[in-house]
């Protein structure tokens, strides 16, 4: 056994042997391989070196190449050989070997593995049996004793690795040595890969300047010098301080063959050489520098540009971007400079307009140049100046060596002067006239560059028919807030404080001057224009003769109207002799004719009515008519305007659109619909023609109670002024007896106006008011007792006996202050009248209705009970026409009264027109047998009447509150006061004076705030508590004004609500009541003030505008409209032969039935009705 352990020993060694070898054959094999490629790789990059003959880069770029080939090659083929050989990877055990062996010779095939694996097991058999691996052993032993196991070992690649790895080695080392100098050379180089093997440079290079210094922005000059064969190209290597990389310049030769680089202008250190290219190597030059130097320069300026102090501008600050100045006569620069070096003196120098600013070339005119010296603390310098003039300044700064800043900046300096204030007077811009108010609001807007330090009012008396004029003006200073540049200044100018009489002239305009201190201030005025007081008799003559123009033209209007109503019905019988031909081109004409005058008519009127409403505002600001007597007015005006209907328009674009298409259907409908609307224009236009008799009756009345007021006025303050006057004064004299002069004339003009209201009267068959009260007040006035005793006073002024003339003067004041009395009694006696007669006839047409209504619903009920086929429906459908004439006599009577009152409403007319209409609609139904349609149509007219009379009987309500004076909104008809005292009455003042009031005490209080806010605050603590004082008094009077816009507002929302200005009001009032409350808590400021001054403009411009507050579309009281219906003309209800026609035929209807035609006519008559009532 022992033996077969040695033998099995050696075989395992054998194997052992067997796996070393071939390790060894790869090893060899791989290091042959690695040298294959080493060699040929080695032997390529010598050939191309050869042929390159590269440089030091090209050559380690080769080197880089073979050894990066080479290690490949090793990794590839060696590394791997070389791990196994060590044992560390790839390296296979002896049982792969035997396995290898076994598959060589098929008699071993696995048996010697397994002999391998099981002698082991000898010894420690883990229940295997050792006789058996023994057995096994001995069997593989004999068959592999004389077996050659190294066969398993490919030697081919090596053998091929050997021969190709000579033939090679051979190659190459035969290629040394027979081409040495070439390829041997090739291979010293690359040996010697980083060693240049260059030939001589030809030429040399040198550089100029090598070392220089200059001052900045020279110009400079470098110059790349070569000698020798010129190579192809010089570059010149740039590099400034700070720089890290040069720049590469190729330079060019000039004409004498040098190469320069040249720069204008060097503004840093330079470092640089020359260079160019041998072969592939960079040949360069010494390195040259050129050092820049400077003179000392003016790195910055900044400074601050201070104005004069009343400009209260800010400083303005600028630096050496925008060192340009302009600025006011005066200002003073400050200037800090800063240098860029230590200097040791500086100027600023400012030299005059005259000199060119660019060039500093002086012109023929001397220059005047001033220098100011430069304070120096290291490299800053400061100094400052004042603006006297314009010109240029600029900065020169010397080093100790005498060294000036070069080509300094020029800055320009404007100097501007002080603009002269700007003043416009936007209202009034013409000459005007004033109210007896004697308060002419101005407007004006004023505005200067730098503030405002007066705004004054200069006037004179310029006309007078009491005095001499004035030869100077005479100033009034005008308050402003202060603190504005472009502001609008309201201002009230109360003339009463000038004692301006009627006819007196005054002429003024307002100057501004600014607030220039270093100039003097300046000053702008505007144009000079002139205001007027007229007389009442002036103002009421200018109001009677717009009256009559408008009565006449009204009065033409009518009777162009009656002829278009005569061409139109001519027109009408033309188309109807042609039914079944289409209207020819005449024709047409003269229906394009007709609508462009009725066209032409409805502008007029509308231009009357405008006419009316200037005359109204004119007498309203004037105080001649009553607060009632100017809502009618309104209401008439309003009345004028509805004559440009929209069912107008649309009646009239439908009768041109059947006119240019020709269609006689369509144009007969139209004709027949403008022949309506024709009628209702002309109704209208007598309608208001008859209103406007009775209102001129009661304005004149107004006039003359404000007429005699105001001469008894005039006549008192005549009497009190000649009391105070020097009787021996020539001058007072002649101005005293003048007055009285005038108000004798006067009282001439006011008994022709007394005759006029007489004739008027008579003229509306006001007998009763005639002959009563107008009497009364003529023997009141006694007018000849009056003149003579202004005759006797005029005679004694003139003799200079005043206390003779004074109870003349008294006397003649107390006739017609009785006569102001009486004519009040009788504006309140016309009113009563006027609201008895139609509370009388509203009532009566009230009941009227009332019964109509109950016996609609009995005839009503009658109908419903009624069927087809019953004999009581002819005896029905004339009750039915007989309540339908009722209602016609009724709708007359409204229209009668619509004439004299605006009690009878728009929509009392139109239920009355719809009850018409549905009562034509029940007869025509009843006659067609047509119970249902009757019905409804019944029910309609009922409904329509109820409306009515329930309307009606509110307006009855309304009317006899207003008689007792307990009416919140009177409708127009006044608001009682007292004893029967309408509010507008006794003299009371129109909206517009109103306003002007408050505004003129907003004005007086604006004006003392003002006053008190300029004096400044006591230290002291009387001082203190007087002030305290004054703005107790100051708030309460604020308080005052809103009350007073409170108030007015209260009234304006009861005679003309209007929601925009009842609205501004209250926000005034809310404004004031801001202030007040300011005022009372201590805390006034510059806003306070700027906020009454809004204030002020707020309640001036109301003023204007409040005139137009009645003339809002959503208003609450229309005036009254004619009620009646479409009337046709075969069957013109406005007359009795038309209704006695209806009726006739109506009841025919009763026995037979209507003929086609007639029926056709019918219907046309009822359809052209219902659409004008829609």
């Amino acid at each position: 056994m022992k033996t077969d352990r040695i033998n099995f020993s050696e075989l395992v060694d054998k194997v052992k042997s067997v796996r070393r070898l071939e390790s060894s054959v790869l090893l060899l094999t791989g290091l042959l391989s690695t040298l294959i490629v080493a060699f040929a790789v080695l032997f390529l990059i010598t050939i191309v070196e050869s042929i390159a003959h590269g440089s030091v880069m090209f050559r380690t770029a080769l080197v880089t190449v073979f050894v990066g080939l080479t290690a490949a090659a090793a990794f590839w083929y060696l590394f791997p050989a070389l791990m196994r050989a060590l044992g560390i990877r790839n390296n296979p055990s002896e049982y792969d070997i035997a396995l290898r062996i076994g598959e060589y010779y098929p008699q071993v095939k696995d048996n010697l593995c397994n002999a391998m694996q099981l002698v082991p097991l000898i010894d420690n058999p883990r229940g295997a049996s050792p006789e058996l691996a023994l057995a096994a052993y001995s069997n593989v032993s004999n068959i592999v004793k004389d077996l050659d196991f190294t066969v398993i070992i490919d030697k081919n690649k090596l053998k091929r690795a050997g021969i190709l790895f000579f033939a090679i080695a051979s190659v190459f080392i035969a290629s040394l040595t027979i081409f040495s100098t070439t390829l041997g050379e090739s291979l010293f180089r690359i040996s010697k890969f980083s060693t240049s093997f260059l030939p001589p440079v030809p030429f040399t290079m040198d550089i100029e300047p090598k070392d220089d210094t200059i001052l900045r922005s020279q110009a400079v000059e470098i110059k790349v010098i070569v000698k020798g064969e010129m190579p192809d190209k010089i570059y010149l290597n740039l590099r400034e301080d700070l720089q890290s990389n040069f720049d590469k310049i190729e330079l060019k030769p000039n004409e004498s063959g040098e190469y320069v680089y040249a720069i204008n202008s060097l503004k840093s250190s330079i470092t640089f050489y020359g260079s160019t290219e041998w072969f592939s190597e960079e040949i360069v030059t010494e390195t040259g520098k050129i050092s820049v130097v400077d003179k000392p320069i003016v790195r910055s300026i900044n400074g601050r540009l201070i104005y004069p102090s009343y400009t209260n501008t800010a400083p303005r600050y600028f630096d050496e971007k925008n060192g340009d100045l302009s600025a006011l006569l005066g200002s003073r620069v400050e200037i800090s400079v800063f240098s860029s070096k230590p200097v040791v003196k500086g100027n600023i120098v400012f030299v005059t307009a005259n000199a060119n600013m660019e060039t500093g070339e002086e012109s023929n005119t001397k220059l005047d140049t001033t220098k100011y010296a430069l304070s120096i603390s290291g490299t800053q310098l400061s100094s400052s100046f004042r603006i006297n003039r314009s010109g240029y300044y600029y900065v020169e700064v010397f080093d100790d060596a005498g060294n000036t800043n070069e080509e300094p900046i020029n800055y320009s300096v404007i100097a501007l002067t002080d603009e002269y204030p700007k003043i416009s007077m936007v209202e009034p811009e013409f000459d005007v006239e004033i109210n007896t108010n004697a308060l002419l609001p101005i407007k004006t807007l004023v505005s200067d560059d730098y503030g405002i330090s007066t705004l004054k009012l200069y006037y004179r008396l310029a006309q007078s028919p009491y005095a001499a004029p004035d030869e100077k003006f005479t100033a009034i200073n005008v308050n402003f807030v202060k603190d504005r540049l472009d502001m609008e200044v309201n201002y009230i100018w109360d003339l009463n404080s000038l004692g301006i009489m009627p006819d007196d002239i005054f002429e003024f305009y307002l100057e501004v001057a600014d607030n220039d201190i270093v100039s003097g201030p300046k000053k702008s005025k505007t144009q000079t224009v002139s205001v007027r007081l007229p007389s009442l008799s002036e103002v009421q003559k200018d109001a009677e003769l717009a009256q009559e123009y408008i009565e006449k033209n009204l009065d033409k209007l009518l009777k162009e109207t009656l002829e278009i109503k005569r061409d139109l019905e001519d027109l009408n019988r033309d188309l109807a002799k042609n039914k079944n031909k289409e209207p020819d081109w005449q024709q047409k004409k003269k229906a394009e004719d007709l609508s462009k005058r009725q066209n032409e008519l409805r502008k007029e009127m509308n231009k009357l009515s405008d006419d009316l409403e200037q005359t109204t505002q004119k007498m309203e600001n004037n105080n001649l008519i009553s607060q009632e007597t100017l809502d009618k007015f309104k209401e008439l005006q309003n009345l004028m305007k509805q004559v440009d209907s929209p069912e107008l328009r649309r009646m009239q674009q439908k009768m041109q659109d059947a006119i240019q298409n020709m269609d006689q259907d369509a144009m007969k409908k139209a004709m027949e619909q403008f022949k309506f609307d024709e009628e209702q224009f002309r109704k209208n236009i007598e309608r208001t023609m008859k209103i406007l008799k009775r209102i001129q009756a009661e304005q004149k009345t107004d006039a003359l109670r404000k007429k005699a007021e105001d001469l008894a006025e005039r006549q008192e303050q005549l009497s009190a002024d000649t009391e105070k006057s020097d009787p021996k004064n020539q001058q007072a004299q002649d101005e005293l007896s003048k007055r009285q002069e005038k108000l004798e004339s006067e009282l001439d003009q006011l008994e022709k106006d007394l005759n006029s209201l007489d004739d008027l009267l008579s003229e509306l068959g006001e007998e009763q008011l005639k002959e009563n009260d107008l009497q009364q007040a003529k023997e009141e006035l006694n007018a000849q007792e009056t003149k003579s005793e202004m005759d006797k006073s005029e005679k004694s002024l003139k003799s200079g006996d005043f206390k003779k003339s004074q109870p003349s003067q008294k006397k003649a004041a107390e006739n017609l202050k009785k006569f102001a009395k009486k004519m009040d009694e009788m504006k309140e006696n016309m009113k009563q009248q006027g609201m008895e007669q139609a509370i009388k006839q509203m009532q009566k047409s009230l009941e009227d209705m009332i019964e109509l209504s109950k016996n609609q619903q009995s005839v009503r009920n009658n109908t419903s009970k009624s069927d087809f086929n019953s004999t009581q429906l002819p005896k029905q459908a004339q009750e039915q026409a007989e309540l339908f004439e009722s209602l016609a006599n009724v709708a007359k009577a409204m229209a009668e009264l619509s004439e004299k009152s605006f009690a009878v409403t728009p929509e009392m007319g139109m239920d009355v027109t719809n009850a018409l209409s549905e009562m034509r609609s029940a007869v025509e139904n009843m006659a067609d047998r047509n119970i249902r349609g009757a019905n409804q149509a019944q029910n309609n007219a009922m409904g329509s009447m109820n409306k009515a009379a329930s309307q009606m009987q509110d307006m009855v309500q309304t009317m006899k509150d207003q008689q007792n004076g307990s009416c919140n909104n009177p409708g127009g008809e006044g608001e009682g006061e007292g004893e029967g005292q309408g509010q507008g009455q006794g003299g009371g003042m129109g909206m517009s004076q109103k306003m002007q009031e408050i505004a003129a005490q907003q004005q007086a209080l604006n004006q003392a705030m003002q006053k008190m806010m300029e004096g400044g605050s006591g230290q002291g603590g009387r001082e203190q508590m007087q002030k305290q004082a004054e703005m107790g008094k100051l708030a309460d009077k604020q308080g005052q004004a809103q009350k007073s816009l409170e108030e007015l507002a209260e009234e304006q929302k009861q005679f003309a609500p209007n929601k925009e200005k009842l609205g501004e009001l209250n926000r005034i009032a809310k404004d004031m009541e801001e202030i007040m409350n300011d005022i009372n808590s201590g805390n006034v400021t510059p806003e306070t003030l700027k906020k009454q001054e809004r204030i002020l403009s707020r309640l001036l411009d109301e003023s204007k505008s409040v005139h137009d507050r009645d003339y809002e579309k959503q208003r609450k009281a229309d005036s009254g409209q004619n009620i009646f219906g479409d009337n046709p003309n075969d069957l013109d209800l406005s007359t009795q032969e038309g209704r006695k026609e209806l009726m006739r035929q109506l009841l025919e209807r009763s026995s037979k039935s209507f003929s086609k035609d007639y029926e056709n006519l019918i219907r046309a008559y009822f359809n052209n009705l219902e659409k004008n009532n829609q």
